[in-house]
C-alpha cells in the first residue's frame, strides 16, 4: 500500500485556506442582516402609535349615529337566538 502525503496535504491546507475566507462572508452576511434590522427598527420607531385621522372617524361614528346599527344588533341578537335553540333542541 502507497500512501500519497501530497494529496492529504492538499486537503489540509485547502480546508484551512477557505476556513478565513468563508468567516470573511458570514460577516459581510451578518452585517447585512443587521442593516436590515437597522432599517426595520427606524421604520417602526417613526411609525406614530396613535393615527389622528382614524381616531377623529371613530369619534364621528360613534357621535353622529346609533353605533352599533341597529340592524346589526338585531341581527346578531336573531343569530345568537338561533344558536341557543339549537342547543335547546340538542338537550331534548
Amino acid at each position: 500500500m502507497q500512501i500519497d502525503p501530497i494529496k492529504k496535504v492538499d486537503a489540509v491546507s485547502q480546508s484551512v485556506t477557505n476556513s478565513p475566507q468563508s468567516m470573511v462572508k458570514r460577516a459581510d452576511k451578518d452585517q447585512i442582516a443587521f442593516e436590515r434590522y437597522d432599517g426595520i427598527s427606524k421604520a417602526i420607531a417613526d411609525t406614530p402609535t396613535v393615527r389622528p385621522e382614524m381616531v377623529k372617524k371613530a369619534k364621528d361614528l360613534i357621535g353622529t349615529v346609533p353605533y352599533p346599527p341597529r340592524e346589526t344588533i338585531e341581527k346578531i341578537s336573531s343569530l345568537l337566538a338561533m344558536h341557543l335553540q339549537a342547543k335547546v333542541d340538542n338537550l331534548g
